[in-house]
């Protein structure tokens, strides 16, 4: 309606810097709405946040309480980012509250960026509509992030750490764990999902130092898997059995457990409601299943189509774990990459577990590479041979081999790419 959001404008600011002082400033011309929040849930991460905040977010619904939410990038539609009591925002509202941010960013000199811009908007609204909790997600590293100006949220909650953004948050799993865990307040509890070794001596000497008790994955909680598929999770305080988590893969038992976790330690919610939750959550893009639409029905009715946002080489690993725990079928792996990954790390994962290769243009992220770069990247020759390339999805769909039935395609590389895809595909 309003071409949302109009301000701040993405790149007009080229030379800003991760920091927290410009949005402490915008935030204190506003009155500080940072400081009038509902009580707050910070979610940090490398990969599995959304995942989690999904959960959570199920689990708060099936109780009746009033959930805010923040999350980026979105996959669709801007206003999928701030969620006021389960409601999307409106255009007319998130165009006004980015009026009032402009305006006063414009009255006093203050330079924001993009992400600083919008979330300084989201806080606005956070603190105006009354709500039983917010869930807040970092939008890239934590110690610098805008996010992070919340002062004494009701917990905080760490996703695994792996190596992305080396380029902003550090070379070594050290210094980007550092970066992420530096959303840890003091006395404030810290639920961590699983981690690696080197990733959870940062956690324990950051807690350590913020004096925050932590509650640790295959420590202070576990989750097993039932012979029937059922989620059973353990903790000193709560043991429950709920169904399969509404989202496919070993991956998200982690990531339910670790929903399960934060909330029944902050609330004293009953075992139905934490099994509807999780039985129930949704979150689109997440190995997804499409089965129908413009670009599906190009493909015999016996194939299967499958969209994750995975971009990195430890979310290509739980697809691909995820994959080889399938019913063997002829697979077509449709990969769309922004420049700044690792072609190579992320698909060693898939070899030997698909048949085919077509890298794309991702449309919609103008940083991505071209398609036809992609196979020249590639350097395992196995993977090399089987690869090629396609300007659009649309294209790439024209070259699935529909002979070898059943089959299956999984599109993936990119939340970009996934855009591409639901807009295409209506």
């Amino acid at each position: 309606m309003f071409g949302l959001p109009h301000w701040p404008v993405i790149g007009s600011q080229q030379k800003i810097t991760l920091g927290l002082p410009r949005i402490r400033a915008l935030l204190k011309v506003l009155g500080d709405p940072h400081l009038k929040l509902p009580p707050t849930i910070h979610i940090a991460g490398t990969n599995g946040k959304g995942s989690t905040i999904a959960f959570m977010q199920s689990i708060f619904k099936a109780t009746g309480h009033r959930a805010h939410r923040y999350i980026s990038p979105h996959l669709l539609r801007f206003n999928e980012r701030i969620l006021l009591a389960n409601e999307e925002i409106t255009d007319e509202h998130l165009f006004s509250l980015l009026e009032e941010c402009r305006l006063a960013s414009e009255q006093h000199g203050i330079t924001v960026s993009f992400f600083e811009g919008i979330t300084a908007a989201a806080f606005l609204a956070f603190s105006r509509e009354k709500a039983d909790i917010l869930l807040l997600e970092v939008g890239l590293g934590g110690r610098l992030d805008a996010t992070n100006v919340i002062e004494q949220p009701l917990a905080t909650v760490i996703t695994p750490i792996s190596f992305d953004h080396e380029k902003t948050l550090g070379n070594t799993l050290e210094q980007i764990a550092y970066e992420k865990t530096c959303i840890i307040k003091s006395k404030r509890p810290c639920i961590v999902s699983m981690q690696t070794k080197v990733v959870h001596n940062v956690i324990e000497l950051q807690a350590k130092k913020m004096n925050a008790p932590l509650i640790q994955h295959e420590c202070d909680f576990g989750v097993s898997i039932s012979e029937t598929g059922k989620l059973e999770y353990r903790s000193d305080k709560k043991n429950i059995t709920t169904p399969p988590p509404s989202l496919p893969g070993y991956h998200q038992y982690v990531n339910a457990a670790t929903a399960i976790a934060a909330v029944s330690n902050c609330f004293s919610f009953s075992n139905e409601i934490f099994k509807t939750g999780i039985e129930n959550a949704t979150w689109q893009g997440r190995l997804t299943k499409s089965k129908d639409g413009k670009l599906v029905r190009m493909l015999p009715k016996n194939f299967e189509v499958w969209i994750d946002s995975a971009h990195n080489e430890s979310g290509a690993q739980a697809i691909a774990s995820w994959l080889a725990d399938q019913p063997k079928k002829d697979t077509t792996l449709i990969l769309g990459m922004t420049r700044n990954r690792d072609v190579n790390k992320f698909l060693k994962h898939f070899k030997g577990i698909i048949t085919k290769i077509i890298c794309v243009d991702v449309h919609s992220e103008p940083c991505s590479y071209r398609g036809e770069i992609i196979p020249k990247l590639i350097k395992d020759s196995k993977l090399k041979n089987i690869s090629t390339h396609a300007e659009a999805l649309d294209e790439a769909f024209k070259l699935i081999d529909t002979t070898m039935q059943p089959g299956r395609v999984l599109i993936t590389g990119s939340l970009f790419l996934c855009s591409d895809f639901f807009h295409l595909n209506k």
